[in-house]
This record gives structure tokens, C-alpha cells and sequence, in this order.
């Protein structure tokens, strides 16, 4: 363990204090110590960035939102990755917040409404075009999403 970390445990016992305020002390340096082990692991948040795990989860996002058409399942991504789909699916909740087609949903359903503002495109040729089989499917998103359906969008 190199100094800067192991600095702060040589100082966890505040010399002179006693009450609630060594005891507060104490906590404090405890979490300096943990800070510095995490930084040192390679963990803490700026270390989080370059870590295998969210470097894997970068490139999912990014293969995922070049995707036209349906998403592959999350066993395919995952074999493309060579981990578990559980692995993979974790990774990305912990990099993006949400797991990767509850995220991928939100996002192509925000280009929908945008397209929807923006064009005349046909509703089913924009379903098809986002990997909906069926019409009713993308419908039934966007309304779930926004609160209510992409012709009252349209109709504004």
C-alpha cells in the first residue's frame, strides 16, 4: 500500500481529543483513508471513467445508438462482448443509470417525438424505422412515455 494511502490510517487517532468530537474526527479520517484506497483501486469517480466496466458500457452505447431498425437482445450484446448478459446489463445501469433497452427505448422514443414535431413523416414508417414490428407497439410507448399518443403531437 503506498504512503498516501496508508497516511491517513497513521492518523485515524486524533492525540488530545475525546468525546463526540474524536469520535467525529475519527469517522472523518476513516472515510480520507477509504477515499484514497478507492482512488487507489482505481474506483473512486474519476477512476470510474477509465475502469473496464464503463469503458465496456461506452462502447455498448455507442454500437447501440449507430443500431437502425430493432435492438439486438441482450443475450446477442452480450456474446458480442464475450461477458454474461447479467454482467453486461449491470455494468450499464451502473455507467448510464437504467439498464441498456429501458435506455435505448427513452432515447429512440425522444428522436421520435423530435421527428414527430419536426417532419410528416408516416407514424408507422417512424415505428419501423425505431425496430417495432407492430404500429400499435410504438404507440403504446409513446404514450406510456409522454402521456399521450404521437397524433396529438401532430395535431399541436
Amino acid at each position: 500500500m503506498p504512503a498516501s494511502v496508508s497516511r491517513h490510517l497513521h492518523e485515524l487517532i486524533p492525540t488530545g481529543m475525546t468525546g463526540p468530537l474524536r469520535r467525529l474526527v475519527c469517522q472523518a479520517r476513516a472515510l480520507e483513508y477509504l477515499s484514497a484506497l478507492l482512488t487507489h483501486l482505481g474506483c473512486a469517480e474519476n477512476g470510474e471513467e477509465n475502469s473496464p466496466s464503463r469503458r465496456r458500457a461506452r462502447k455498448v452505447f455507442d454500437m447501440l445508438s449507430q443500431v437502425p431498425g430493432k435492438l439486438p437482445s441482450l443475450d446477442e450484446i452480450a456474446a458480442e462482448f464475450n461477458v454474461s448478459a447479467r454482467t453486461l446489463n449491470a455494468e450499464f445501469k451502473a455507467a448510464y443509470g437504467q439498464p441498456i433497452h429501458t435506455l435505448m427505448t427513452d432515447l429512440r422514443l425522444n428522436e421520435a417525438h423530435a421527428a414527430i414535431k419536426a417532419s410528416t413523416i408516416p407514424l408507422k414508417t417512424l415505428a419501423q424505422q425505431l425496430g417495432y414490428t407492430h404500429t400499435h407497439h410504438f404507440l403504446t410507448a409513446f404514450r406510456r412515455k409522454f402521456g399521450y399518443p404521437p397524433s396529438a403531437l401532430r395535431k399541436k
